[in-house]
Parts: C-alpha cells; sequence; structure tokens
C-alpha cells in the first residue's frame, strides 16, 4: 500500500486573541457563509472538515486570556496549530508573539505544521499590520502564511487545501495516522468539580506512575461544565 493512500485525522487548533475571526473562519469554511454577529466563543468548540484522505479534527479555542491556561489541555498533541489576527488590530498581531506562539509548542506533535493567517482582508482601510510585517514574522518562525477574508470568502479554503498538499506531498508522511504514543499514554478522568485533589496516572517506559495534587480552578470550572478532562 502506498503511503499517501493513507487515511489520515489532524487535530487543528486555531488561536488568535478575540475578534480575529476564528469562528467566521470556520463557519465560512463548513457552511460558505458569514455571520456578521457571531458571538465570541466560550471555551472551545470543535468540528470536523475533510478534504480527499485528510479528515480535520478542527478547534476554535476562545482568545480571552482568562482561557488561556485551559488551553493548553485542547492544543495537547495538535498536528496543526492556526495562529489567526485581524490585520486592523495590530494588538492581535503583537498578542501573538508576545503570548500564543511559545505558549503551547511543548505539549503538540512533533514538528507541528504552523499556519499564520491574516484576517480581515477587506479591510484595507484600516489595516494596522501590513502584509510584509505578516510574510516577515511568518518566515521568521517557519510558518505557512495566509491572507483571509471571512465577509468575502477569500482566503480560507486554501488554507486547509494547502495544509492537506503539505501532507500528503510530504516525504515523513507519519503526521496524523493516530500511531500510538508509547512515551506517554493519560488515562481520562472524570471530575468532580467538588473535589479539592486529583488522582493522575501515567504509563512511561512501562512503568506506571501515580500522583497526586491540587484541582486547578480551571479544572474545577471545565467540570461544572460537563466535560471531561484528560490527564496533562
Amino acid at each position: 500500500m502506498e503511503e499517501d493512500n493513507y487515511n489520515r485525522t489532524l487535530k487543528v487548533v486555531l488561536l488568535g486573541s478575540s475578534y480575529t475571526g476564528k469562528s467566521s473562519i470556520i463557519l465560512r469554511l463548513l457552511y460558505d457563509t458569514f455571520d456578521e454577529y457571531l458571538n465570541a466563543t466560550i471555551s472551545a468548540y470543535n468540528n470536523t472538515y475533510q478534504i480527499n484522505n485528510i479528515t480535520f479534527d478542527i478547534w476554535d479555542l476562545s482568545g480571552q486570556e482568562r482561557f488561556l491556561g485551559i488551553n493548553r489541555i485542547m492544543v495537547r498533541n495538535a498536528n496543526v496549530l492556526i495562529f489567526v489576527y485581524n490585520i486592523t488590530q495590530k494588538s492581535s498581531f503583537e498578542f501573538i508573539q508576545k503570548e500564543l506562539y511559545s505558549r503551547y509548542l511543548d505539549i503538540c506533535s512533533p514538528n507541528p505544521i504552523i499556519c499564520l493567517v491574516a484576517n480581515f482582508n477587506d479591510r484595507f482601510a484600516e489595516e494596522q499590520v501590513t502584509e510584509e510585517e505578516g510574510r516577515n514574522y511568518a518566515n521568521r518562525i517557519g510558518a505557512l502564511f495566509f491572507m483571509t477574508s471571512c465577509l468575502d470568502g477569500s482566503g480560507v479554503r486554501e488554507i486547509f487545501e494547502e495544509i492537506a498538499n503539505q501532507i500528503n506531498n510530504s516525504n515523513t508522511n507519519s503526521i496524523g495516522k493516530n500511531e500510538r504514543d508509547i512515551d506517554f499514554i493519560p488515562e481520562p478522568i472524570r471530575l468532580n468539580p467538588n473535589d479539592k485533589m486529583r488522582r493522575e496516572v501515567r504509563y512511561c517506559c512501562d512503568s506506571k506512575i501515580v500522583r497526586v495534587r491540587k484541582i486547578s480552578n480551571y479544572e474545577k470550572m471545565t467540570a461544572w461544565f460537563g466535560k471531561t478532562i484528560d490527564t496533562v
């Protein structure tokens, strides 16, 4: 069987400050529509999108600073990081450089594909970040660079088409095959938000490691939402 015939699932995470259009990018990608009154994302939303043999497991994470810590749980083992900024808000571009880029790289899959997306491309008259600035930063961090407009849809599908091309044309085609990670296998735990301590189980080199630690406020909040938190 040829390597390119493998079906792959890629975990894709969209990161950026609030009001950079991350949710609008997904809405345009999935339904080819635009909602001017789309609410800001709280915590995280998940969707899937497929191109040929590639299934994208897409996570839209909140850009609010209070969720930056809990976002680390969602980013774990991501194959693709998509950093989105608003070209009319220089602060959103600086937020990626100062707060986001280095925060999550240590918990991704090895050698993740990194994309930098300059959104609101239809509002050049209000531009605060030039295309040259965006491309220069993308080159510096080894990221694919895209300019998009969720209003007219330009550039949105091209992001995922290019990622699929990168995967299928890569010489290292192990990305997204869901191979077992033998170095670290977490045990999912249903967390009671009323608990004060948490038991963690890890398996490393065929050894079982158990430890107990205090439960953070972020974990309690997520538990109240009724979600399962995986060991981190």
